[in-house]
Formats: C-alpha cells, structure tokens, sequence
C-alpha cells in the first residue's frame, strides 16, 4: 500500500490519479522485466497513449494551394 502527499492548492485529484497511475505502471514494467532499459519502459496505458499521440496529433487542414504559408 503507499500513498501520495501533494499540493492540494496546486494539483487536481485527477491529475495526482493519472501521475499515480503512471507510477504504477513504471513500476509494473521494472518488476515484471529489470532487465529493459529505462526507454523501453511503458508509462502511459494504452488510451492514454492514443489520446497523446493521436487524438491531440489529429492536426491536419486543408490550405489553399494558392496561397503562400511562410
């Protein structure tokens, strides 16, 4: 069992859940293979994977081919 002690005035219980989460995660991966290097360990499960790497990624637009974009 461990618990956390942070800034309430500064963090929201959410955010403090999600570090505690990637936390856990760090720690599962290291006891579950200590031989990995620190790169390959996964922090972030996978649907927080794809809401950073893809859903906040989704960036394309359309531009006019006639215009100039410097």
């Amino acid at each position: 069992s461990a618990g956390l002690t942070y800034a309430t005035a500064l963090f929201d219980p959410r955010t403090i859940e999600r570090m505690a989460g990637h936390w856990l995660a760090l720690l599962q991966a290291i006891c579950a293979n200590a031989a990995q290097r620190i790169a390959e360990v996964p922090m972030l499960d996978r649907a927080e994977r794809q809401q950073i790497l893809h859903d906040w990624n989704a960036t394309a637009a359309d531009f006019p081919s006639e215009d100039c974009l410097h």
